[in-house]
Formats: structure tokens, sequence, C-alpha cells
């Protein structure tokens, strides 16, 4: 089941942000880099606009959270692009990978806490997907840097998933109300 009504499962959208199942070229690369680049300043954006208009406190602390970590991986994967003659800047391989823009855009219409949920049930997971599937397909040889900044990326992921979206105020198990 897809956890946004009539968009893409997880599986999917990590597939379509990974690109193709192989070792990519430097080409390749810049355009799925990009495509990834692309994902987290939209998710850096949108939390970042929502946090403070509207929800719950925690909702907002978990946006703002989740806003800067977008931001923070965004950077990074920029630092990746490559930058050389006869490659296309930056700037024309950020974009969304099919279908993603139109998840993107319904994403930042969502009221809050919707948006946190989403956040949480599909894009996280889906670039974890992605992450770890470019980190496995990286070439030993050349990919070197790709694939550490992925771990980086991961860890940082991982990060996230230890302090799950809960819906509204209600604590956290274990901690104190």
């Amino acid at each position: 089941m897809s956890p946004e009504p009539g968009g893409p499962p997880v599986a999917d959208l990590s597939r379509a942000l990974a690109g193709p199942p192989r070792a990519l070229d430097l080409l390749e690369w810049s355009r799925v880099l990009g495509g990834l680049h692309f994902v987290e300043l939209a998710l850096f954006e949108s939390l970042g606009r929502a946090a403070p208009a509207g929800g719950s406190q925690a909702d907002a602390v978990w946006a703002s959270a989740a806003s800067l970590g977008a931001a923070w991986r965004a950077e990074q994967l920029g630092r990746l692009l490559p930058v050389s003659d006869g490659l296309p800047d930056h700037r024309s391989v950020s974009r969304a990978p099919g279908g993603a823009e139109t998840s993107l855009s319904r994403l930042a219409a969502l009221p809050l806490a919707d948006m946190c949920a989403q956040v949480a049930s599909l894009w996280h997971p889906s670039l974890r997907g992605a992450y770890t599937e470019r980190a496995r397909l990286a070439s030993p040889a050349s990919d070197g840097p790709f694939e550490l900044t992925l771990r980086r990326l991961l860890a940082d992921l991982e990060v996230a998933r230890q302090r799950p979206y809960r819906r509204g105020d209600a604590p956290a198990p274990g901690g104190s109300s």
C-alpha cells in the first residue's frame, strides 16, 4: 500500500530516485545526484516553510529537525555534483526524477501533521532505499567519494528513523508526561 493516497509506493519511489540499477558513468551520476539533491531541497523547503505556520508544537519541532536534516543532506549531495567542461551545470541536473515532482507538490500543500507523516512514511524510507542502492552499486575503482557521502546520508537518515514522527503532542514512549 502507498503511504501517499494515489502516490507511489516506497519501493517505486526509491527505484525512481536511485536511477539505473547498475554502475553509472559521470553524466549519469550527475543526473541521479541532481535528482536526489532536488528532492532533499524540496523537503527542506516544504518542511521549513510549514513548521512555524501551523500544527502542534511537537509537529513543528519534528518538521524543523527534518527540514534541517534535508538541508544538510542536500548540501552534501551538492558538493558531489560534477563541475567539468562538457557536463551539464548543477542547475540543469538538479530536477525531480520522474513523477517525484508531482508528489513533492502534493506534499507541500498538506497540513503540517500530514506532511510530517508522509515524510516519515514515504520520503525518508524512499531516500534510504535510493542511497542504499546507489552505495551498493558504486564502483570501488571510481566512486569512492560518492559511496562515502551516501553512507553518511544513510547514517543521518538512520538517526532520523530513531526519532520517529508521532502525530501531535503525544509523549514519546518511555517519556514523562
